[in-house]
Parts: structure tokens; C-alpha cells; sequence
């Protein structure tokens, strides 16, 4: 809603001085400090980039790596922008990128193909020659503070690179880690075949209780179990903790902390187990320190399973 503005009497009395300041178009400062004009057209906020009163940090370009990630070919790719509305100049600044925290490439913005973060609101994309995952990326523009920006404080971002984990990858490392053989196929499932290189695994788990196939609305078996599937966190940690220690080592008294893990929730009392026994730990920020969340349904990923399963065997198992 427009906010409205009321004239009083006190105003009124000085109608002439506000008749000139109309007509001649001077500038008048506001209680709040902000230098404004009169003006019968659509009213112009002197923050917005397009008032000529617009501070100095609207007058700047923002640079800014806003997501690492791997494309549909698996090559890495690092998103450059200028968040604001003007172009970048000097345009001789670099791109950083670091792998596990050592410089890996050094990109010089003259030697690029693909320039158009260096325009206004513009983006393109970097894409250096890494195919390899289970690694930390951090991608930096302008590390030297060529470029005056508006705002230094998002020149870089972090992400880790890994390989997600199938329901199929994931009974494989299960099985491997327990050390406990592939059982013979016999096609439980009608989406693996018994000449799938999961079967083996699936099915050794499957018998022991451990995993099932999918069920539909009334909890009937479908026969299927989806072995390119993705596994999240929850699921993966309630198959550790039953697969490792059994499901008298369930705890439901111990509270591990995790601000996104609910006690009604069906996975809490096995995540909090997985933590009592040192098998996970939740996500850490980048010093190491635990956020206090541990991401359930999030997909899980190779080096994380790979720490848990080494965890859960009490390091015998090698990834």
C-alpha cells in the first residue's frame, strides 16, 4: 500500500515556499537524512541506482562467484557475475580457483573467452579442466582487489565436488565394508538383473534384513528397488547404524544436538545413534567446526560414506 502523506496546518502556512521549491525543482533534505526532489512524476528513491543522488556504493560493480558445480558432461564449472548495474573496470583482475585449499589455477580476465561478468548484471561461466571428485573447490574473483566493488564480501565461494551415491553404489560399499561376500542373484528385484554389477550386494543385504524395495500407497512391495536411485543422509545412516551395531545399539534417550534432525522424525533416533558412536558427525563449516545440522534428506555423497563406513568398521575398512 502507498504510503500517504498528510499536510498540516503548519505546512499549509508556508505554501509559498513550497511553491517555489516545486517549481524551481530544488533539492530538499528529509528528517531521515536522505536528499530527495520534488517532482509530479512516478517519485525516484534516492537509494535506487537511477537517482543521481544514489550513494557511492551504487556507483560500483559487485563481483561475485556465486556456485561451483559439475555440468551434465562432469566438468567443473564456477559462475562469475556482477551483481549491479555497472561495468567492471579495470578488466586486467584474475580468478583464483584453489583445490583442497592449495591454488590450483590462476585465470587472467584478458585471456578469457567468456567475459560477460565483466558488464553489467553480466555472468559467464569458467570451466577448468578437473574431472575429479571428492575434492574441495574454492573459486575467488578479484583476489588482489583490483576492481573498487560495492561489495567485497562474496568474491568467493566453496563447494565440495563429489560423486553422488546410488542405492546401488551405496549396498556395494555396505556389503564391502561389513566384509560379509555378495550372495548369489536371484532376481528379488525386477529392475536388477542377476547380471547387474550390484546384485551381488543388493541382494546380500536383502537378505539379512537390512534393505527392501519399494512400496506403494498401501505398503505392498512393487518389486522394484531403484538401484540408480540417489540415497540421502537419514536413509543411509539408519542402514549403517542396523548393518554395524544392531538394533539393540539403538539409542533413544541420546540427543546429538542436530537443529534439523526432529525426535518424531523416523530417521532421529538412528541418526543420533550413527553420532553416539562416532559414525557421523553432521556438516562442518570451513574452520571445522560443527553447524549443528545434519542434512537428512540431502543426497549423500562418496566422501561422506566413505568416512562413515570407515567409522562404522572402527577403520578397518579401506575406501
Amino acid at each position: 500500500m502507498a504510503k500517504k502523506t498528510f499536510f498540516t496546518k503548519k505546512v499549509l502556512a508556508g505554501g509559498l515556499v513550497v511553491l517555489v521549491l516545486l517549481m524551481t525543482g530544488a533539492y530538499i533534505i528529509g528528517s531521515d537524512g536522505l536528499q530527495g526532489r520534488f517532482s509530479f512524476g512516478p517519485r525516484i528513491s534516492p537509494l535506487s541506482p537511477l537517482s543521481p543522488l544514489s550513494s557511492a556504493r551504487h556507483l560500483k560493480p559487485d563481483l561475485a562467484i556465486t556456485d561451483i558445480y559439475m555440468d551434465d558432461e562432469g566438468k567443473m564449472t564456477i559462475v562469475q557475475e556482477n551483481l549491479h548495474n555497472r561495468a567492471v573496470t579495470p578488466t586486467d583482475g584474475h580468478t583464483f580457483v584453489y583445490i583442497d585449499g592449495a591454488i590450483e589455477w590462476t585465470y587472467s580476465w584478458t585471456t578469457l573467452s567468456e567475459t560477460g561478468f565483466l558488464d553489467e548484471w553480466g555472468n559467464s561461466l569458467l570451466q577448468p579442466q578437473m574431472t575429479e571428485v571428492g575434492v574441495l573447490v574454492e573459486a575467488c574473483i578479484d583476489p588482489n582487489d583490483v576492481v573498487d566493488e560495492s561489495d567485497e564480501t562474496n568474491n568467493c565461494w566453496e563447494e565440495l565436488i563429489d560423486e553422488e551415491v546410488t542405492r546401488g553404489s551405496f549396498s556395494s560399499d555396505v556389503v564391502e565394508a561389513m566384509g560379509i561376500g555378495l550372495d548369489t542373484c536371484t532376481g528379488v528385484f525386477v529392475d536388477v538383473p542377476t547380471d547387474h554389477e550390484y546384485c551381488g550386494a543388493i541382494e546380500a543385504l536383502y537378505n539379512d534384513g537390512l534393505i527392501d524395495g519399494y512400496a506403494d500407497s498401501d505398503g505392498y512391495g512393487t518389486g522394484t528397488f531403484g538401484v540408480d536411485d540417489l540415497v540421502n543422509r537419514a536413509a543411509a545412516a539408519k542402514i549403517i547404524v542396523l548393518a554395524f551395531l544392531g538394533e539393540s545399539a539403538i539409542d533413544s534417550t541420546y540427543d546429538a544436538g542436530f537443529t534439523d534432525v526432529d525426535p518424531a522424525d523416523w530417521y532421529s533416533d538412528y541418526v543420533n545413534t550413527a553420532h553416539l558412536y562416532g559414525i557421523v558427525t553432521g556438516y562442518l563449516d570451513s574452520s571445522g567446526t560443527p553447524t549443528g545440522l545434519f542434512g537428512p534428506g540431502d543426497t549423500l555423497f562418496q566422501t561422506y560414506l566413505d568416512t562413515w563406513l570407515v567409522n562404522a568398521s572402527g577403520g578397518t575398512y579401506t575406501p
